[in-house]
């Protein structure tokens, strides 16, 4: 009944074959059944559509890159728009039941099966059809590890738990795999997780490198999330291991922290990454210059980027030189000045406005921040808007969002915040507004 209802809602917006396959989408986004089933299937249904719009407007070139031919295959999409250029890899294993993978950031956050890109696909293959794609009629042969962006029932907010591996008994590296995968769908005890991120890390490390050496396949979503995961278990162990160092150069600090400053500086330090929402006038710019101090001055890294209000550039030059002696520059003038100062500057701190980092996104990215701080950070509550966008496309292992309004009219706006700090915190904007709150009042307005 309920992907009757969600079917009949997506004709509305895309053709009979798209509406069956993003209503079953849908039905399979949220894996359990509980009251609020309808309310988060629904909000699945959105956040496909909404994306399905995206694929339709953007300017995207589809080719194949594999052999063969039929609806199933591997795919490059080509985001041809400007500053936001770029190939994203799509495979698609089958269409009834839809199996599909990308390596973009959307598709590991979302927990749709599916992002712009494999929709731009669907959309290509959909063309002339009249019928819904027939169960089983065309499928390909999967990887030796696959993700399919869709939640685990048994761990719906761990990604890893969605992993599928093959038959491990003729691999050792695979057999870890799928070890690390059922532990994580038990809900593996955190408390014990410190010793063996170590193990995690060689696991998630060896099977990369053999998919490198084509020893392994995996599709693209694989790819990145095995990638991810290894990168946030390196950052994790590094926190634990260096902690200790990071806090004594706080010793060289310019002016003293409180003590409820040093505890949020204590926080970032034991993870790397810190949503710092304290009232105005409580020192968050000086809690988190003295968070990059610690890092800049132990050695941790080595390049931070500070993304910030055009007009508090030059307030926070000043705080930061009150606080810390460790170099600082506001990235200004010509694009050749600004391109060039992005290519030479080795180590310190670069100051950039939100509008800047759009225009200067590519730049940006060769800078490889390792170490991104978002003041104001309300400035990405809209995950729609092109600034949020251009924040995303950061890759940072270390990353803080200071602001002083984490929440103005609805939870979506936190969620947005917290998607640069963690995406696995509350889960995606869909989920979390259906699972998180509830309306009331006249026509549910309230």
């Amino acid at each position: 009944m309920t992907q009757a209802v969600l079917f009949e809602r997506a004709l509305d917006e895309v053709t009979l074959p798209v509406a069956s396959l993003l209503a079953g989408l849908a039905m399979r986004a949220w894996p359990r059944d509980e009251d609020e089933d309808f309310r988060l299937r629904e909000g699945a249904l959105h956040a496909l559509l909404h994306r399905t719009m995206e694929a339709r407007r953007r300017s995207l070139r589809i080719t194949r890159t594999s052999r063969g031919r039929g609806d199933v295959g591997e795919w490059a999409v080509h985001v041809e728009d400007g500053r936001w250029s770029g190939v994203s890899c799509v495979a698609i294993r089958s269409f009834a039941p839809f199996d599909a993978s990308c390596g973009c950031a959307d598709f590991q956050t979302s927990r749709l099966g599916a992002c712009e890109h494999v929709l731009a696909v669907v959309l290509a293959r959909s063309k002339g059809r009249k019928s819904a794609w027939e169960p089983c009629r065309e499928r390909a042969a999967g990887p030796d590890v696959a993700f399919d962006g869709l939640p685990h029932a048994k761990a719906p907010d761990d990604a890893l738990a969605a992993l599928r591996v093959r038959s491990v008994d003729d691999d050792e590296h695979l057999a870890q795999l799928d070890a690390l995968v059922r532990a994580r769908r038990r809900g593996r005890d955190t408390a014990t997780r410190a010793s063996r991120l170590g193990r995690d890390a060689a696991v998630l490390r060896a099977v990369l490198e053999r998919h490198a050496r084509r020893e392994l396949t995996l599709d693209p979503g694989a790819v990145t999330l095995l990638s991810n995961a290894l990168a946030e278990t390196r950052r994790i162990v590094a926190c634990g291991r260096e902690r200790g160092s990071a806090e004594a150069s706080l010793a060289s600090l310019r002016r003293g922290l409180y003590p409820y400053q040093r505890e949020a500086v204590a926080r970032f330090l034991e993870r790397g990454r810190l949503l710092l929402a304290d009232d105005m006038g409580l020192g968050k710019t000086t809690q988190a210059s003295a968070c990059c101090h610690a890092m800049l001055a132990s050695g941790r890294l080595s390049r931070v980027l500070l993304v910030v209000p055009a007009a508090l550039k030059p307030q926070w030059r000043r705080e930061w030189m009150a606080t810390s002696h460790e170099p600082i520059t506001l990235v200004d003038g010509s694009p050749a000045d600004r391109e060039k100062l992005y290519r030479e500057t080795r180590r310190g701190v670069l100051v950039v406005g939100y509008e800047q980092l759009r225009i200067d996104l590519p730049l940006v990215l060769g800078f490889a921040p390792e170490l991104v701080v978002l003041d104001e950070a309300q400035r990405i509550k809209n995950p729609t808007t092109q600034t949020a966008a251009a924040v995303r496309a950061l890759s940072p292992a270390y990353r803080i969002a200071l602001t002083g309004t984490p929440i103005e009219n609805r939870l979506s706006e936190l969620v947005s915040l917290l998607s640069f700090v963690d995406p696995d915190a509350l889960g995606p904007v869909w989920r979390a507004t259906a699972h998180y709150t509830y309306e009331r009042g006249d026509a549910a307005e309230g």
